[in-house]
């Protein structure tokens, strides 16, 4: 179990100490939701208090550890994070500043505009053809052509539709990654 001890101030200029970038980096790959370059999670946790090096040993200690994996598929690296480093960000995250979480999940937002480029979305709704009326809303989600989802859901009024088509246009990545870490957890 990684120990924290978190000092992070940029306005002292403190850094972080090993114990607190690893959990750092632990955090970013469970926040972006999905599998991602090892470079992105290095270019999401680097900045002038930490260099690419140091935020590179880590992430490679925490491989080591089986609390990171990284697997390629056609020849692209995925990172995604153990059910153990899963554990770990849920009782430590309280531990990061509120202003390096907020710098985290920009940088984040950022990396995922760029994989949402690749993105294929489809959202919209119609008229429901149930006798309770309403609207059916439907979401789809394919990746370079291939198609990763598709949801019809059931929405009472016209404005709650519109809603729920902007809210998974907004952040379908997100959505998605919801959706497979709901129906691929391990319950007991």
């Amino acid at each position: 179990m990684l120990l924290l001890s978190v000092e992070y101030s940029e306005k002292e200029g403190v850094g972080l100490n090993e114990s607190d970038l690893r959990i750092l980096i632990l955090y970013t790959v469970s926040a972006a939701g999905r599998g991602i370059s090892p470079e992105d999670v290095c270019d999401l946790v680097a900045n002038d208090k930490l260099g690419h090096l140091n935020v590179r040993e880590s992430f490679e200690k925490l491989r080591e550890e089986k609390l990171l994996t990284v697997l390629e598929d056609g020849g692209v690296s995925y990172t995604y994070i153990s059910d153990e480093g899963k554990l770990i960000v849920e009782q430590l995250q309280s531990n990061l500043s509120i202003s390096l979480r907020k710098d985290i999940a920009k940088r984040a937002l950022e990396i995922m505009e760029k994989l949402r480029g690749e993105l294929d979305v489809t959202a919209f709704y119609e008229e429901s053809k149930s006798v309770h009326g309403g609207f059916d809303v439907n979401l789809g989600l394919s990746d370079r052509g291939e198609k990763l989802f598709t949801l019809t859901l059931y929405a009472p009024t016209a404005i709650q539709a519109d809603m729920m088509v902007k809210n998974f246009k907004s952040n379908p990545a997100w959505v998605y990654s919801g959706l497979i870490n709901l129906v691929t957890e391990q319950r007991d």
